[in-house]
């Protein structure tokens, strides 16, 4: 239990790796992962430092959320600063339901917390989601009713251009056989 506590007062190291050692770090704490998710991780941590240099670790916090953290050496000049944020927000965004998963994890079996908890809030979730899927269908049919509209007059007005042009290419023809003096047929 004194595990337990120390756990809760200090950050917990998942994974990490270092581009200047070329090292990768996988806490053993954390071996319950399946395979696959473990090879994500590293994958995540090693192309990392290969884009922008320096030490990523992905840690979790005490209150079990989890954080990327870099860290540079002072005489790093090749690290690239912004393009780290960037790779972070990156990761935040096109990972976050992995990354979601990883705290449900960490939190349930490290921390200790109830799952019911988390499918109460699941469920809360899927209904507001439930409730802005049918808002966005109902604009959806709103903007489709409204370009079929629209088509719908783009063609009454092309056609009543091609017969402005219909007529007004018969008035052409019927002007030039008046003409005097044409001698064409």
């Amino acid at each position: 239990m004194a595990e337990s506590k120390q756990l809760q007062k200090e950050n917990v190291v998942l994974c990490g790796a270092n581009s200047y050692e070329q090292k990768y770090y996988f806490n053993p704490d954390f071996a319950k992962l399946p395979e696959s998710i473990r090879q994500e991780l590293q994958i995540m941590c090693v192309l990392f430092t290969e884009d922008v240099g320096g030490i990523l670790t992905m840690e979790f916090t005490p209150e079990g959320e989890l954080e990327f953290k870099v860290q540079v050496d002072e005489n790093d000049y090749l690290f690239d600063e912004i393009g780290s944020g960037l790779k972070i927000k990156q990761y935040q965004m096109e990972k976050w339901e992995f990354l979601e998963g990883l705290e449900l994890f960490y939190q349930v079996f490290f921390l200790g917390a109830d799952p019911s908890a988390f499918l109460d809030e699941a469920e809360e979730d899927g209904a507001a989601s439930d409730e802005r899927g049918a808002a966005e269908d109902g604009k959806q049919q709103s903007d489709e009713t409204g370009a079929a509209e629209d088509e719908k007059t783009m063609t009454d007005k092309t056609d009543s251009v091609v017969k402005d042009e219909k007529k007004a290419g018969g008035q052409r023809a019927a002007e030039k056989e008046k003409m005097p003096g044409d001698s064409t047929p």
